[in-house]
């Protein structure tokens, strides 16, 4: 019997009542040349006994709880496809969404992964496009062929639900940091953008869910913490400063970015009344990236505090770029780009 070109990896924890949702949205694609790995990261549920039903339509893997990026790493490691792609196991696929990706990598043989747009669903009758949230536009038939799409992804921040890769090129990068509990999929990705060529297309292939469950969630049992999101923000962008071979612009969007973590870092410190924690935060973030906006902001919060840092976020809440995954969780409240679902 020969390999699978594609294989499928769903990491889940506890999700015995909703991971059927997720896997039979596989089993309805239109490509068919795949196998499905879940990997049940300690689960204590029902879902041994749910997964089973499906018989050798899947290969389940268990393991002790780990969190989610040692689960997709076991998934990734005993893949036997060309190409992986992951699926978490409260969100679902479209049925064309293997077929189009196989088809992206068939047209264009020198790219290493591709990525599809998403559309998030923040209830069931809402949902957000997120590429048209991020003002990005592209085809969503032909799509865009990018050399080196590191500066791109820092601004379109996309998910690995949609992401199609070659499995060598994961090993090459190490695979998913098992040290990072949450934006560990945002790592990865920018590693991986560094390897080679990649396919975007704005076609919505992925739905993905943010309601009221997140907390049970693999990688988001701090997601509500300001600050420890933050900090492994920091911690993402100071790897790749540090350990991966940046050209000049990538150095300074990335340094950038460095800095807005400081500062955000910094307030959550503030309005905790971690005053002098929150000031070494914002003398860090202009020390990330010297420059006379980051000496502004800095010099704002330094010396107006509250009302500096109010003053930043009315200014930050106009710009259409300042939508972050991170905003999820507050984007049902947010109506200007949330369309009904058809």
């Amino acid at each position: 019997m020969s390999l699978p070109l594609v294989s499928v990896v769903i990491p889940t924890y506890n999700r015995a009542n909703i991971v059927t949702k997720a896997v039979d949205s596989i089993l309805a694609q239109t490509y068919t040349d795949y196998e499905i790995i879940v990997v049940d990261d300690g689960s204590v549920d029902d879902t041994r006994e749910v997964l089973a039903r499906y018989g050798d339509r899947i290969r389940y893997i268990f393991q002790q709880n780990s969190g989610v990026s040692a689960a997709r790493n076991a998934g990734i490691l005993s893949a036997m496809g060309r190409w992986i792609t992951f699926l978490d196991s409260d969100d679902e696929w479209l049925p064309t969404k293997l077929e189009k990706q196989i088809q992206i990598a068939t047209n264009n043989p020198s790219i290493v992964a591709s990525i599809t747009n998403v559309a998030i669903a923040v209830s069931d009758h809402k949902e957000i496009d997120l590429f048209n949230m991020r003002g990005f536009q592209v085809d969503s038939i032909a799509p865009l062929i990018i050399s080196r799409p590191l500066i791109l992804f820092c601004h379109l921040e996309p998910f690995c639900q949609s992401l199609f890769v070659l499995r060598d090129k994961l090993l090459a990068v190490g695979l998913f940091d098992t040290g990072i509990s949450l934006h560990e999929d945002q790592d990865l990705i920018y590693r991986i953008s560094l390897q080679g060529p990649w396919a975007v297309t704005g076609e919505k292939l992925v739905r993905i869910f943010r309601r009221g469950d997140v907390g049970i969630a693999l990688s988001l049992q701090h997601a509500r913490d300001p600050r420890f999101s933050a900090w492994i923000r920091i911690k993402i962008c100071r790897k790749l400063l540090a350990g991966w071979d940046l050209t000049r612009e990538e150095q300074r969007v990335m340094r950038k970015k460095l800095s807005s973590f400081r500062l955000e870092e910094g307030t959550y410190l503030y309005r905790q009344g971690l005053i002098k924690k929150a000031q070494r935060s914002f003398v860090h973030s202009f020390l990330d990236n010297p420059s006379f906006k980051s000496l502004l902001r800095s010099s704002l919060v330094l010396c107006l505090g509250s009302k500096g840092i109010e003053f930043l976020q009315k200014y930050r809440s106009k710009k259409p770029s300042g939508f972050r995954r991170s905003d999820l969780d507050q984007a049902a409240l947010s109506t200007d780009k949330v369309t009904e679902r058809q």
